[in-house]
């Protein structure tokens, strides 16, 4: 659990993770009710089916933004 909160305090202050959350279709779909449901169930399967989940994780913009984060 301790590693866990360790690699998240990484990520929320590492400045590639705050340009995918700051990318206007993030925020979309962040906004999106139906998503916010998803989130709160912690289920991965339906997170997996999202469609606009899998749009996004497909955008080449976004895939670019996501390849420079590190979590090391």
């Amino acid at each position: 659990m301790l590693q866990q909160f360790s690699t998240i305090s990484k990520l929320a202050g590492d400045k590639n993770v705050e340009q995918v959350m700051a990318h206007p279709k993030v925020q979309k779909l962040l906004q999106d009710p139906e998503f916010q449901a998803v989130i709160k169930e912690k289920n991965i399967f339906k997170l997996m089916a999202h469609a606009e989940f899998n749009e996004i994780m497909r955008d080449p913009e976004i895939q670019a933004l996501i390849k420079q984060v590190k979590v090391s």
